[in-house]
């Protein structure tokens, strides 16, 4: 027999009006920050810039139509490299609807399309703590939401306007979940329809409504109430099956996926390719639901001064993220010895409920484990993250208290503990976050001045052809034109990067229409993860391939293990015609590029920006 909780009365109304309050409130800097990444391919896809897009069709960015595909090389919004077959789509009906509506009604407007994150924000906080008040007594609940109100990983959902669909998700999931629990204990009038609706609407926010799925699964197994027979394990489970299989359905059904990449890799279409990954990220993800330590390597190295990627920038770090999962291994454990040492001073049905929401927690990273690890991916495991955090910390201060049969080492030990997970989950959270929205912000005032002050160097972009020699920013690679549109600048009629390897570039010029390229210090093209995102492994550009993008066309002269070495690109007209604007990046400006003489050659030094001096810049 499960014992409850006492009743939601005015005093929790008080004090998680007050969490909402403090945790909107400190997510301000995110009004601030301006359009990242995929913000400016659907503000475009909107306005009809690239072609006819359902208003619930957002999300279909790298689409698998061949003629999308084609528009798409020619306009420079995917660089020459890009695999013939690779396309990337997710079905989230409801948070592009959302998006459509912020951009038809508000254009341009960021402020205004942030505001409206926050109010699903603060929604979300307010159902999670429903949900924790209807499961724990107020000393868990209480710290529990809190700790996840504070939480970092906010961070990027609220400022990164096209991921929202995680905060929407958790909004209607969390209602969905609390709705079921009344339902299943409370014997709530209708809660079975209550809670199929809002699971409908849950999943029609996408592939993320996967994760409360697992929080009702687990319920089911670990705390439901006695379930007689199969049919009534049908009963209890089908208001949310039925929407999820009814979404996995309209998914596979109408292509959606991701088909030819490396870095996100279905299960359902690759499971070796995602296994080969999630042994890598599933330890990362897992380890930040209880300590706040990024999993992703790149953040964590730099919110650690981690001295593991210096002469890199946006590279291959496969030894970091070794020793990045020997480190979240090592978290984990420490948890679990904690957990062991004060485990007795919760009750049992606090222990029955932690357990619960644990094992939710946990499998609840395994879908999102398709996407490379970060803190964006765990809005919703987090709430689970959060209540074994809070269980341990009361815990912890129930020993400390000498609330239960303890020695001097262990209360000691306890109270340390408490003191710890305090400070990591409450002040440092809150600095973190802070600091993440302010870097944020720095990535995009770096790349929007990059683009929208080429005039100042004597660069007049609009209605040319820009050729942008090379870069590590994935901004600058793909989005100039689109970054102009935005602003209301001169659109270039295409934007095309050569190269996004991270060294200085020969440049040879054999005639007046062709620049043949290649790399210093022996670099090669698909060297780094930022080319990899669009020719992933095994795939191979042998000497011989040719590409027409167009503007030029592209014909691979040499090549080593299946990597470019040499590149000639041959263009329409002559290099010195008008039409073409040829640039390079020097620190975090666009200057102007002046190819050889025909006969010569010449070099392109480093960019000079890399994703580290980006991220710094924020700071």
């Amino acid at each position: 027999m499960n014992t409850r909780p006492t009743p939601f009365d005015r005093r929790d109304a008080i004090w998680l009006a007050i969490v909402i309050i403090v945790g909107v409130a400190i997510r301000y800097p995110t009004l601030f920050v301006g359009p990242l990444s995929d913000d400016y391919v659907q503000h475009a896809m909107v306005a009809g810039v690239m072609g006819d897009y359902a208003p619930w069709d957002l999300y279909s960015l790298f689409d698998a139509d061949p003629a999308m595909r084609q528009f798409q090389l020619h306009k420079g919004m995917v660089p020459w490299w890009t695999a013939n077959d690779l396309y990337g789509t997710v079905f989230r009906p409801l948070p592009s609807v959302m998006l459509w509506l912020d951009h038809t009604l508000f254009p341009r407007a960021s402020v205004t399309h942030h505001f409206h994150t926050l109010a699903w924000f603060a929604l979300a906080l307010y159902a999670a703590g429903r949900l924790l008040r209807r499961l724990f007594d107020r000393p868990i609940a209480w710290t529990a939401v809190t700790i996840y109100a504070l939480d970092h990983g906010f961070s990027m959902p609220l400022g990164w306007q096209a991921n929202r669909a995680t905060i929407i998700t958790a909004a209607l999931g969390f209602l969905a979940l609390w709705v079921h629990i009344r339902w299943r204990e409370d014997d709530l009038r209708h809660g079975a329809l209550w809670t199929a609706a809002l699971m409908t609407l849950t999943f029609a926010c996408g592939e993320y409504a996967l994760v409360i799925a697992g929080y009702v699964l687990s319920y089911e197994v670990v705390k439901g109430v006695r379930h007689r027979g199969a049919l009534d394990w049908a009963r209890c489970l089908m208001p949310t099956l039925a929407p999820g299989g009814l979404y996995l359905l309209l998914h596979n059904a109408l292509g959606y996926g991701a088909v030819g990449s490396e870095l996100y890799a279905n299960p359902l279409q690759s499971p070796t390719g995602y296994l080969r990954w999630a042994w890598l990220r599933l330890p990362r993800l897992w380890s930040e639901l209880v300590s706040s330590a990024p999993s992703s390597t790149w953040d964590f190295a730099l919110r650690y001064e981690w001295d593991l990627y210096q002469g890199y920038a946006y590279g291959d770090f496969t030894r970091a993220t070794h020793v990045h999962v020997v480190v979240s291994w090592a978290i984990i454990a420490g948890a679990g010895v904690v957990a062991f040492l004060v485990w007795r001073a919760l009750t049992g049905s606090e222990r029955r409920t932690v357990r619960w929401l644990v094992l939710a927690a946990v499998l609840g990273v395994v879908p999102v484990a398709v996407a490379p690890a970060h803190s964006r991916l765990l809005v919703l495991s987090h709430l689970g993250g959060a209540c074994f955090v809070a269980a341990l910390l009361v815990a912890c201060v129930r020993v400390a208290a000498g609330r239960t049969k303890s020695g001097v080492v262990r209360r000691v030990i306890s109270a340390c503990v408490a003191v710890a997970l305090f400070v990591v989950h409450g002040p440092q959270d809150i600095r973190i976050g802070w600091l993440a929205a302010r870097q944020l912000q720095g990535i995009h005032d770096v790349v929007r001045k990059s683009v929208l002050d080429a005039d100042e160097h004597g660069l007049a972009l609009g209605g040319r052809h820009v050729v942008l020699m090379s870069t590590v920013v994935q901004d600058l690679m793909m989005h100039g034109s689109l970054m102009a549109d935005y602003y209301g600048e001169p659109v270039p009629r295409s934007w095309h990067i050569l190269s996004s390897t991270n060294a200085p570039l020969i440049v040879r010029r054999p005639g007046p229409r062709t620049l043949d390229v290649s790399h210093m210090k022996d670099e090669t093209w698909l060297a780094t993860e930022a080319d990899r995102i669009f020719c992933p492994r095994p795939r191979t550009i042998e000497a011989g391939a040719t590409v027409d993008v167009g503007v030029f066309e592209v014909e691979v002269l040499d090549s080593r293990d299946g990597r470019p070495t040499r590149v000639r690109f041959t263009f329409a007209q002559d290099l010195d015609d008008d039409r073409y604007a040829f640039v390079r990046q020097a620190g975090f400006d666009l200057v102007r590029y002046i190819p050889p003489p025909v006969g010569g050659v010449n070099f392109v030094p480093l960019a000079g920006t890399t994703r580290h001096a980006v991220w710094r810049r924020g700071q």
